[in-house]
Formats: C-alpha cells, structure tokens, sequence
C-alpha cells in the first residue's frame, strides 16, 4: 500500500489536513481552487459558510457535467472518423486486391518495377 501524504490546507478561513495517496502539491491547488470558489461567492467568518459550500459544489458539479458532455461530444466525433478510417481502408483493400487479380490475370497487362527498360525507351 503507498504511504499516505499528509498536507494542511485552508480553505475559507479554515484549516484542515488532508491525507492520501495524491501529491501534495495537487492537493493544495485543488484546496486553492476550492477556497478561491468560496471567497467568490461569499465571505470567510460568515455564519454561511456551508451554503457558500454547496454553492461552490454545485458550481463544480456543473463545470464537471459539461465537461463530461464535451468529452462524449468529442468521443463520438473521434468513433465517427474511426468508423469512416475503416470503410476507407476496406475500400483501399478492395482495390488494392482487384489491382493485384488483373496483374495476374492470363492476357492481362502488368509492369514491374524491376523490368529492364527497352532500348530507346529513355527519352533523350
């Protein structure tokens, strides 16, 4: 099991320690992000304090949510071009193997990279 940090913090005019796995320097800016939330929509010392709170998580819990929604946004847009990325290389397949059936065919005409030119072929 990895050692737990401990990491004192204040937040809206109050001190607390916070333990866990997180880096500490992670968790002071989430308790600055947090505290500076707070200090947005109230004051410190008020009798207030935990409306300002649930303010402050309904703030972050909407910042989250259309950040969710942006994200399956841009999911669904990256399956899109996966999917479209896939019939296209269906499709190179398909005529990458209809090129290599006519090279082989009896009476079919194919040229090699590798033929020697004919005399006078060169352009001069």
């Amino acid at each position: 099991m990895a050692d737990k940090n401990t990491v004192k913090i204040k937040i809206f005019g109050v001190e607390y320690v916070l333990k866990g796995e997180a880096d500490p320097a992670a968790m002071q800016e989430l308790a600055r992000i947090v505290d500076e939330k707070m200090r947005e929509l109230g004051q410190p010392g008020t009798a207030q304090t935990h409306r300002v709170a649930i303010l402050a998580a309904f703030h972050f819990a909407d910042e989250l949510m259309k950040a969710r929604r942006a994200l399956d946004g841009e999911r669904q847009r990256f399956d899109q071009a996966a999917r479209a990325a896939a019939k296209l290389d269906i499709r190179l397949q398909g005529v990458l193997n209809e090129h290599d059936e006519s090279a082989k065919a009896p009476g079919g005409l194919a040229f090699e990279e590798d033929q020697p030119e004919l005399p006078g072929s060169k352009e001069e």
